[in-house]
């Protein structure tokens, strides 16, 4: 996920497209990622290799609070909000075990039609990483998703689409 390209995020029936440039790290312990909207700007997130450091910041992140007001008043805008904190804060564990190269198995994999796909329940959401490495060590596109655990709901709540074009992968 480390690099730079084209993606998309999908929320509430919406779809923003943007730039993004993200690096890990290391010695700080946090993932950057800058995306670069059209009209909008450039916002940025920095999400902590430790989840609960990253469910005490996420709220004051530019990219959270761009989020929240692109939203607007919606019936379920407690339940969005809820949901997107969540994805960050898996999102941030899984980096956290991605960069460890080794996962707990609260995690399950699975290859399906050439995807690789990763899953991780939760109290109140299923958190799914899917990727499509077409060269060795080299992502094409990396989906990374929260859905409700609601049965008659099987679309995400909140979708972040990333195509590299470049990619540090190591």
């Amino acid at each position: 996920m480390e690099g730079s390209g084209k993606g998309r995020i999908e929320l509430a029936n919406t779809k923003h497209l943007f730039d993004y440039e993200s690096q890990l790290n290391k010695k700080s312990n946090y993932f950057d990622l800058a995306l670069a909207f059209p009209i909008i700007g450039e916002k940025k997130i920095s999400l902590s290799l430790n989840a609960k450091k990253t469910a005490r910041e996420i709220n004051q992140s530019e990219l959270m609070q761009t989020i929240e007001n692109q939203i607007g008043e919606r019936y379920n805008k407690k339940q969005i909000l809820a949901a997107l904190e969540e994805f960050f804060v898996l999102t941030s564990e899984f980096l956290y075990y991605r960069s460890k190269e080794t996962f707990p198995t609260t995690y399950t994999a699975r290859i399906e039609n050439n995807h690789f796909i990763m899953q991780r329940p939760h109290a109140q959401f299923r958190f799914e990483v899917e990727s499509y490495d077409e060269q060795q060590g080299f992502f094409r596109r990396v989906l990374v998703k929260i859905f409700p655990l609601t049965p008659d709901k099987s679309e995400s709540l909140f979708t972040l689409f990333l195509v590299p074009e470049t990619c540090d992968h190591q």
